[in-house]
């Protein structure tokens, strides 16, 4: 057995992690190891996961990865270095629901967090729990109480919000891998596109995903009357054409523009825009 444990230490984190004098005795295990520590550790993380975490968070990187090269952090936001947040709100599995559902609750497993990467504001810890089933098959599970299920807001009513008459409401589309199930079955991930609209007077921020063509957002706007802010994709011209909706640019884009000449091509004319921007 520690034989088989050596050499997937070996094939996940290089021969480096096969003697380890000083330092952490936690690095180069095995998830399985790991998870064997924790459930010792009374499914509560050890001084040594907290201190990976952190540096996880502050590179970016796998273990396996960091062993060869090093990412340079020094032009990142404070808040990124080390990914907490001001508000951490932790969510409990629902022990009652899972006796409904017929899973026999065995354990904890380690905790899931989740991040609002945008603004670093708040972070959700949710409590899974280690269940057994009818047929004796062990899985994770997470079940939320009745008072955390967050209601569902209609299409129709999150939109009226959104496009208030005379608002001032952003709008910006990218791409993202989108997780997806073949015919056979199979998990992979596709590029999707989505569709960002924010309007900072209701506190609405509306995701839309579909195609990266202008009958898209030219559908989902249809009758707005206010003024839209956007980047310089040519689908928004359209509603330059508008009589009650005013088309204005994004003068953060424009200043990327700008930012990169004057960082990549060392164009030392865009110093001046930079600084009217």
């Amino acid at each position: 057995m520690e034989g088989e444990n050596a050499m997937r230490r070996r094939k996940t984190y290089g021969k480096s992690a096969e003697s380890s004098s000083s330092g952490n005795t936690d690095k180069g295990k095995t998830k399985d190891e790991r998870e064997s520590d924790f459930i010792e550790n009374g499914c509560k993380a050890s001084p040594d996961d907290e201190e990976d975490d952190e540096e996880d968070d502050e590179t970016g990187e796998s273990p396996a990865q960091s062993i060869n090269t090093k990412r340079d952090t020094s032009n990142r936001p404070d808040h990124y270095k080390k990914m907490h947040a001001d508000v951490c709100v932790v969510h409990d599995c629902d022990k009652e629901k899972l006796k409904e559902l017929g899973y026999e609750f065995i354990r904890y497993s380690r905790p899931v967090d989740q991040f609002d990467r945008i603004s670093v504001i708040r972070q959700d810890r949710y409590l899974y729990a280690w269940v057994r089933d009818s047929e004796g098959n062990e899985f994770e599970y997470f079940a939320p109480k009745k008072d955390e299920e967050r209601p569902c807001v209609f299409e129709n009513e999150s939109k009226k919000l959104l496009l208030t008459p005379g608002a001032s409401i952003y709008c910006d589309e990218t791409w993202v891998d989108t997780k997806v199930k073949d015919k056979n079955g199979k998990i992979h991930y596709q590029k999707r596109y989505m569709w960002v609209i924010v309007n900072m007077t209701t506190k609405v921020c509306y995701y839309m995903y579909g195609r990266r063509k202008r009958k898209v957002i030219e559908e989902f706007l249809k009758g707005f009357t206010g003024t839209l802010m956007t980047d310089a994709y040519a689908a928004y011209t359209y509603f330059c054409k508008l009589k009650d909706c005013v088309h204005v640019c994004c003068w953060a884009h424009v200043r990327r523009i700008f930012d990169s000449a004057l960082r990549d091509y060392k164009d030392g004319r865009a110093k001046a825009f930079i600084v009217s921007l």
